[in-house]
This record gives C-alpha cells, sequence and structure tokens, in this order.
C-alpha cells in the first residue's frame, strides 16, 4: 500500500515537473524571438506631401487614411522593418 502511495506520488510529481519545464521552455522561447511592434498615434499624426512644379509652384497633398508600423525584434532596430500605407481614395491636394 504505502509504495502504491509513493509510486503515484512520484507520478504525479514527475507530471508536475515535466509540465514546469516545457512552459519554462516555451517562456524561454518566446522572450529570445519575441518582436516590438510600433503603430502610429493617428490622434496626433499625419501623411503630407509637397511637389514642387516647374519650379514656380508648389502642390501639397495630404493622405486622410493612412497607416504606419515598426517591428523589431533587436534593440537597435538593426532588423527593423517599416510599412507604410496610404489610401490614394484619400488623398486631397491644395495649391500653395
Amino acid at each position: 500500500m504505502l509504495q502504491q502511495v509513493i509510486k503515484y506520488f512520484i507520478t504525479i510529481l514527475l507530471f508536475i515537473m515535466k509540465k514546469f519545464f516545457l512552459l519554462a521552455f516555451v517562456a524561454i522561447n518566446l522572450n529570445m524571438t519575441a518582436q516590438s511592434v510600433w503603430t502610429m498615434d493617428k490622434a496626433h499624426s499625419k501623411m503630407t506631401f509637397t511637389v514642387t512644379h516647374l519650379a514656380m509652384s508648389e502642390v501639397d497633398g495630404v493622405f486622410k487614411d493612412f497607416d504606419f508600423k515598426i517591428t523589431s525584434s533587436k534593440e537597435d532596430f538593426s532588423d527593423a522593418v517599416f510599412e507604410a500605407t496610404a489610401d490614394l481614395k484619400t488623398l486631397t491636394q491644395t495649391t500653395a
């Protein structure tokens, strides 16, 4: 009877240890491969451009719907990926 209890206890202990080491391994791998993603603050951002035409006039353009994202897994941004998108249907222009 005592041997069965000890065997049962060891089985449960091994099961818990396996789960703990599996979770620890997953957590370490997630930490090593974690990527940081930065997105823009739409309330405080704008996407504009200016084109000079024949060195006489300037045309300003503004995109109303756009998005910007930076993804990097290194602290020094040496592997950073920059993504910018703009909906051409929301482009407005003015002549200065």
